[in-house]
């Protein structure tokens, strides 16, 4: 539980507070589904109701178009009913009402879009979510230009709050996750042009890859933390074949992205002692282990795609072969070289991350974001990370920046044997995985104050 208040001005008495709340993940229910919190989420709503005057800001990610049943990706036309297909759906009920009573009590609501609902973007949509809370087109807020960087990068989006001088940007996030980015502008522009909206290989990972890994009982595959240093490794191990034909199809993103890990994990990792070794009936790891090891050395410090993609696909070459289906194996299989490779890889990802640490510096989007940010900035609130985070920097750029987390279950990698950890996994699911509920509030007045808060027993705390 968090209730970490800092005051970039004088706050005693504030004219009106916006609370942030992203990566909800709202989606119809299957059993893929990410988000099952559909009823404490409408209490939530139905609490800032019945507060004081309130922005609510739904900073990205508030919707999941991507795990809808037979997406295969953005489709305009599509998206409106999609939107409604979400906000109707029974289940999801306590959300609705939870949003109509936000908007009949006269607060006000700003919705962003993230990578897995870029279709928020579109006034068409906007359109039938203010049909549906019973509010005016006109007073929806949505993603504004915020910033243009000077060297001509990517520009910032989301909305913008400003009092006594001070000036705080809330964004969704995935403008520095080059996996994920949703160029927003380019977006709206190929809409109105009539031509394919293509979606980054991030998307494309989850409606292709893990919405079937999750549907076919891995339902873990997307609460493992960090997401996309462990989700990877985890797709490879689960269905190489599926992962792979995934990886490979995107591969001019993708193999940089993937060389980056490996050679991180390579370099973090004692491969040769200690690393989970592989199960009864492996080949002669030992006779294999050094030549293997070096050919990926060398293909990862070149940078050479084409070297990489041979030495993975002879690492291929050491894993057993998949059991037929229906033959009533159930538990991924561990031995072969290329699986206890990517064990080594999940174990340097668990015995290194501070993902789960709310004041870890080590927030993937930081350093990113800085190099990018306008100077005077006070304020980042972000999401996407699902990684909740307040972080007071005098000095950087900005000085204080406060991540939203998300109201989906997440969890790390469980501690032991890696294999035992994810045979375990694939029988009962991520027993370290809960919803954290996080979310972060803005006092404006003279000046600013940030707090990271949770929603716990019918109350913000």
């Amino acid at each position: 539980m968090y209730d970490v208040t800092i005051r970039l001005g004088g706050v005693d008495v504030y004219e009106n507070r916006v609370i942030v709340v992203s990566d909800v993940h709202l989606t119809v229910p299957h059993p893929w589904a990410a988000f099952r919190d559909q009823v404490e989420f409408g209490r939530f709503l139905n609490f800032i109701a019945e507060e004081p005057r309130t922005t609510l800001v739904l900073a990205g990610d508030t919707f999941d178009f991507l795990m809808l049943e037979g997406y295969e990706g953005f489709d305009a036309a599509l998206a409106p009913d999609r939107l409604a297909v979400i906000l109707k759906n029974e289940v999801n009920a306590p959300v609705l009402a939870g949003l109509r009573a936000v908007v009949a009590r006269g607060h006000r609501i700003v919705l962003l879009a993230g990578n897995h609902d870029p279709e928020v973007l579109l006034p068409t949509v906007r359109g039938r979510f203010a049909d549906l809370v019973g509010m005016a087109l006109d007073a929806l807020g949505g993603d504004q230009r915020l910033y243009d960087p000077a060297d001509g990068r990517a520009p910032i989006w989301g909305h913008r709050i400003e009092a006594d001088g001070q000036i705080a940007f809330v964004v969704h996030g995935d403008r520095w996750d080059i996996s994920n980015y949703i160029d927003r502008e380019a977006l709206l522009a190929a809409v109105d042009g009539g031509e394919e909206v293509v979606l980054p290989p991030g998307s494309r990972l989850v409606y292709r890859a893990i919405r079937r890994l999750k549907g076919e009982g891995h339902g873990w595959a997307d609460q493992v933390k960090p997401e996309i240093a462990s989700v990877i490794p985890l797709l490879l191990y689960l269905d190489w074949e599926l992962a792979w034909d995934v990886l490979k199809s995107d591969w001019g993103v993708t193999a940089n992205l993937l060389t980056g890990l490996l050679r991180y994990k390579l370099d973090a990792t004692n491969l040769e002692a200690g690393a989970s070794q592989p199960g009864v009936g492996g080949p002669a790891i030992a006779a294999d282990l050094t030549p293997m090891l070096g050919a990926l050395r060398s293909a990862l410090s070149d940078g050479d795609q084409d070297a990489i993609l041979r030495t993975l696909q002879g690492a291929q070459v050491f894993a057993p072969a998949r059991p037929a289906p229906g033959g009533g194996a159930v538990l991924a299989p561990h031995s072969g070289f290329w699986r206890w490779l990517l064990r080594a890889w999940l174990i340097g990802v668990r015995d290194r991350s501070r993902f789960f640490d709310a004041t870890s510096p080590d927030d993937e989007l930081v350093p990113l974001a800085e190099a990018t940010l306008p100077p005077g900035l006070d304020l980042l609130v972000a999401g996407h990370t699902h990684g909740r985070r307040f972080l007071s920097v005098p000095g950087r750029r900005p000085p204080l920046y406060v991540n939203s987390g998300t109201w989906t279950p997440v969890g790390p990698l469980p501690e032991g044997d890696m294999a035992t950890a994810i045979d375990a996994i694939e029988r009962g699911g991520l027993p370290t995985a809960t919803s954290p509920r996080s979310v972060v509030e803005i006092r404006v007045g003279a000046g600013l104050e940030a707090r990271l808060r949770t929603w716990q027993n019918g109350a913000l705390r």
